[in-house]
């Protein structure tokens, strides 16, 4: 008896928790955003340099933060500009690899 009690409060808070994304979904159309499509950057912008990586913000003197090169050596896979993350890493580091904003 006391499983079934669980079950029926689990399944009201699903139904609650569906019904109060809905709502804020109506408000914030961001909230359920995920990616639909993805394509490689040269098949869109071929125009800079195949070594070149676009990010947002100003330039940055040195290296950049952790999380924007880890971004810059997963955008350099997804690309192929190498085929793992320590040689990206080393592009990187060397300017052979450059991020613009």
């Amino acid at each position: 008896m006391a499983v079934r009690a669980v079950t029926a409060v689990t399944a009201v808070t699903v139904v609650h928790a569906a019904t109060a994304m809905t709502a804020a979904c109506a408000f914030d159309p961001f909230l359920a955003a995920c990616w639909r499509d993805l394509v490689q950057r040269s098949d869109v912008l071929p125009h800079p340099d195949r070594h070149v990586l676009l990010h947002a913000g100003p330039p940055f003197d040195g290296m950049p933060p952790a999380p924007v090169s880890n971004a810059a050596v997963q955008s350099a896979l997804s690309e192929g500009q190498t085929g793992n993350g320590r040689t990206a890493q080393t592009m990187l580091s060397s300017g052979e690899l450059r991020l613009l904003p």
